[in-house]
């Protein structure tokens, strides 16, 4: 797998993945790190707790 955007930051709107999906992002992408937010109005929110972790 490839890195989508060269800061490592890959934006995903939508449903949230489940849980398999995850695993799967973080076995193929050593390293990752995800985070998540409830709405598009906490997204800044999210990336704090993120950048914070």
């Amino acid at each position: 797998m490839r890195p989508i955007h060269p800061g490592g930051l890959l934006p995903i709107c939508g449903a949230r993945p489940s849980p398999q999906e995850c695993n799967l992002l973080t076995e193929e992408a050593p390293g990752i790190r995800l985070c998540f937010n409830t709405s598009p109005e906490n997204t800044v929110e999210a990336l704090r707790r993120w950048i914070q972790a």
